[in-house]
Formats: structure tokens, sequence, C-alpha cells
């Protein structure tokens, strides 16, 4: 509704640098990124100053993630107004974005203490706090905030993700519930709800756990064409052929130093991540965009299907050694001193065509996990920038075309090295596993790899807590806990489920449902067609109009 508001005053008034400003802004929390920009670029072009426009083209290159952009806008806008706490507040996300943590903390603290009634300044200062491993001071933090403003369900949330809730907090969760039923936005009540689910969870209270997991759902459902992923899914594979990459993979980086986890989230990634990341000659870049960015700018414009055409086009001459460069600049930026660095970007698995040709020398380790605890630790998840968690027909979609997608991997690029590497397996024998992994890496082992849970590092992932921990075992099967709940899931994934996970849901009374597939679907209708004539017509003509 702002955007129109905004948008009619700048038509009524096209030269106004404040309508254009909020029109720019507004359109950036609408995820209008195009318009956005040219609204607030309209503002700069007539007041190079204007603290509005300043601000809003730091959030725009915020959002896209140039956060060297971003720095530079934000900066000007602090300098003008020094004692803005939201200024702070962004300058110290863009900061942290960087690894530039210790400015990112300054920033935060004094956003804080300039505002400390502003829950969003308190939230990003536990944000930072919590991702360096300051877990006790982030605590105490979250809880003063919920007690100042117990409508703000992003403390909440981040609080029921770095603690474990025990029977001594069931006062504290009846009083998170009872928020529930007061006033608040939709995106504080959808983290209020899955922080109850997973305070829930922790006290074994699995019925009402998936309550509240599911309200959360519903209300943070995102659009998602499935249809399209899965398309797009298809044309990689098509145009990552195994004679494309064996004829592109010369043009590549010789570099060794990138070590690619790959896979679905919520399947060990982080533990894997924070193993190798503890070698002496190891370090982690955390979930890096690039290759998805890379692969954007060769297939754009996103809406179009890959083809091979565009591959060619992008990689002719030095192209590629030239998106190798750019990629190996970010990952190494501030690590350039060890042999391997971790891009634990689990969304990879779709480019390791792309993978194989930048970086022939490159790990790729595989992260596998039992299905239904992958998807429904997924759906359990408040994740902010995935789509597809939110509906168990979605989750099934995705992991499904993930599977296909690393099945075609396997069996057409067979000079590409993939180390499948299971969660189960990993937490069970921790020792074996991470061998496995240093030896795929060309390093040495180093015991150091074992006491990853006492290294000082930033953690920006959704186990953020889990990985500060020794490895534990808890999270096996834990889908048996809500096989009540999930036959719908089950059945979706029953391709791919084990023989004990199959007799486990038989002993409950969970039947899987074989759906009809699409194309016996497609021979029915035909078929019926034949039958029918003026059907047939009818189709013809709507095929046509349509």
């Amino acid at each position: 509704i702002s955007v129109s508001h905004y948008r009619q005053a700048v038509d009524d008034d096209a030269d106004n640098i404040l309508f254009l400003a909020a029109l720019g802004s507004a359109q950036v929390n609408a995820g209008d990124t195009e318009q956005a920009l040219e609204a607030l670029q309209r503002a700069e072009a007539i007041d190079p100053a204007n603290l509005e426009a300043l601000c809003g083209l730091g959030m725009y290159y915020l959002g896209i993630g140039d956060n060297d952009r971003a720095l530079e806008y934000l900066g000007s806008a602090l300098d003008r107004k020094p004692g803005n706490s939201m200024i702070r507040v962004n300058l110290s996300i863009a900061l942290s974005n960087l690894n530039r943590h210790e400015e990112a903390l300054e920033h935060a603290r004094k956003a804080v203490r300039s505002d400390a009634s502003n829950p969003d300044a308190v939230q990003t200062l536990c944000n930072l706090l919590t991702e360096i491993g300051q877990l006790d001071e982030a605590t105490a933090l979250l809880q003063k905030n919920i007690r100042r403003h117990p409508g703000f369900g992003q403390s909440y949330d981040l609080l029921a993700r770095i603690r474990k809730f025990s029977a001594g907090d069931d006062r504290f969760i009846l009083q998170a519930e009872k928020a529930l039923d007061r006033g608040m936005p939709a995106e504080s009540r959808w983290h209020l709800s899955y922080a109850l689910g997973k305070m829930h969870d922790d006290r074994q209270h699995y019925d009402e756990a998936f309550a509240h997991f599911s309200q959360a759902n519903l209300l943070a459902r995102k659009d998602f064409d499935v249809t399209a992923f899965t398309r797009r899914m298809k044309s990689m594979r098509s145009v990552f052929s195994a004679d494309a990459v064996r004829k592109y993979r010369p043009l590549g980086s010789r570099s060794a130093q990138p070590v690619f986890i790959v896979g679905m989230p919520r399947t060990g990634t982080t533990l894997m991540e924070q193993m190798i990341a503890s070698h002496p000659r190891a370090a982690s870049a955390g979930e890096l965009t690039d290759m998805r960015q890379i692969c954007e700018r060769i297939f754009a414009p996103q809406s179009r299907a890959p083809s091979a055409a565009q591959l060619q086009s992008a990689l002719s001459g030095d192209a590629a050694r030239d998106l190798a460069a750019s990629y190996l600049d970010n990952l190494s930026r501030g690590r350039d001193d060890v042999a391997r660095i971790v891009d634990k970007a689990p969304v990879n698995f779709q480019y390791i065509g792309l993978i194989a040709i930048l970086f022939p020398n490159a790990t790729i380790i595989h992260a596998v996990r039992n299905p239904l605890d992958t998807c429904l630790s997924c759906y359990f998840q408040n994740f902010s920038k995935v789509g597809w968690s939110n509906d168990f027909e979605s989750l099934a979609a995705v992991y499904t075309s993930y599977r296909e997608t690393m099945d075609y991997w396997k069996r057409a690029l067979p000079e590409v090295e993939i180390l499948d590497l299971s969660y189960e397996s990993l937490v069970e024998e921790p020792e074996r596993q991470a061998r496995r992994m240093i030896e795929a890496c060309g390093l040495d082992w180093d015991d150091a790899v074992l006491e990853y849970s006492r290294r000082r590092s930033v953690i920006r992932t959704a186990s953020l807590a889990q990985a500060r921990q020794p490895v534990y075992r808890s999270s096996r099967n834990r889908w048996r806990h809500y096989s009540a709940h999930i036959g719908e899931l089950a059945s979706l994934l029953s391709a791919y489920l084990g023989e004990a996970d199959r007799d486990f849901l038989a002993e409950r009374g969970v039947v899987l449902r074989r759906r009809a597939r699409r194309g016996w679907l497609k021979r029915m209708f035909k078929y019926s067609d034949r039958r029918a004539p003026n059907r047939r017509d009818d189709a013809r003509g709507n095929n046509q109009t349509g």
C-alpha cells in the first residue's frame, strides 16, 4: 500500500526528493529492486547529500549483497546524522557481511547505547554476539528485550535457537504463548511461533511443537514456483553435459583452495565446515553467494532456461579464469595464508557442473542425511531467504530435484570427485569421517579438527548454537517423534525412504499413499480426447488463444 501511495505522490510532484526517497525505500522493502534503484538515483541526482536518499541507497545495496557500496552510502549518511541508531544498525550488518566483525560490533553497541529502547538495534547486537560465540551476553540482552517488548517475536526466535529449554522454563513458555494472543505484526507472530515450536521440542512436547511450527509456516509462507525451479534444474543438467564440462574444464583456474560443501540445508554442513576450518591450514568463508551470482550472470535473465549458447559465450577467451579469479578474491578475503577455504553454501549442489569447469582441482563434499530428518528440519527452521520450506509439497519437490541433480552429476561427470558424507555416520564415528574429509581436502591429519567446538570463529548459519557444541546424536531420526503428523511428507518422499523408515511408519499406522504420475494423467486425458473429438477441438482452440 505504501508503494502505491508514494508513487502517486511522486506522480504529483516528480522532483520532490523526500517522495522519491520514500518511494525507493518502500520498493526496496517490497523487493522491487529495479524500480527502487531508479527512484533513489533520481533522488540522489537532485541532492547527492540528502539523508533519505543516502539511507535508501545504502539499504538497496545491502539488500542485493553489494556490501561495499552499501558501506559508502551508509557511511555518508552517518556523517550527516551520527546519532541515528538505524544507520548504525545497517552499517553493522554490512560490515559483518564483509567479515569486519569488530567494527560491526562497535557500531551495534553504539546503536544500542544511543537508543536502548529500539528492539531492532538490540536484536542486531544480539545477532552479532551470537555469531561470534558470546552467547551469555546475547542471552541476557534478548531476555531484557523480551521483557521490554513482549510482542517482538524475533528475540524469542533467536533465544530459542541459542539455548535449550527445560521444565524450569514452563512459566516463560506460558508467557510467550500468551503474547501470541496480543496484537503484533505478522512477522513477529511467525518468529514467535517458530520459537515456541523449538521450546516445546526441547521439552519433548512434540504435538504442541508441531502445532506451533505449522502455524509459523502458514504465516511465513513465501511465493515459490516449484515448476520453474524444477525446469531450471533440468536445464542446468542439460547445459552442463559431460561433453561441455570436458570441453571447458581446461579454461578454469588451477587453484585447489576452494572446498565446496553442498547438499540440502540442515544436513550437517556447518559441523563439517567447522571441523575442516579447525585445521591449521584451513579456514571458512561461510555461505557465499558467489557461485549463484556467477551462474545468474552467465544465464541472465533468470526467467529463461539456461542454454549451451549462453555458456559458450560467457566462457569465451579468458572469461572463465576471470570469473574464477573474482570468486577466489572474495573467498580468500582476510584468509590468504591458508591452503584450503570452505564455501559452505548447500545450494551450490545446483552448480557442480560450473564448479567443475571453473575449479577442476576444488574439493567437493556432499552432505547427506535421512530424507525425513532433512525436510522436517528445514520445515522447523525459520529461514529468511528460502522460499520452499514452508509446505511439504514444495519441500518434497525441491528434495526430489536435488537428488536427481546429484545423481546426474555423479553419472555424467565421473571425473569430478565428490565425497559423500553422511551426517549420521559423522556423529556416530566423528574421527573416522573427519579423517575422510581432511584427506579429500589434500591435508595431513591434525587433532585440532576434533576440537572444533573450542575454536573461536564466526558462525552465521541456522546451526550457530549446535556447531559450538561437541558432536551429539540426538538429531538422528528426530522425525520419528513427529510421525503422526508427516504422512503427507513421507508419502511424497517414499521413493527415498529406507526399509527401516518404512517399517517404523507402518508400525505407527502411517500409510504411504502413492500419487498419480503426471505422465499417466496426460496419457489418460489424451485417450479421452481421442474418444471425444469436440473436446479435442475445444482444447486446440484454447491452446491457440492462450
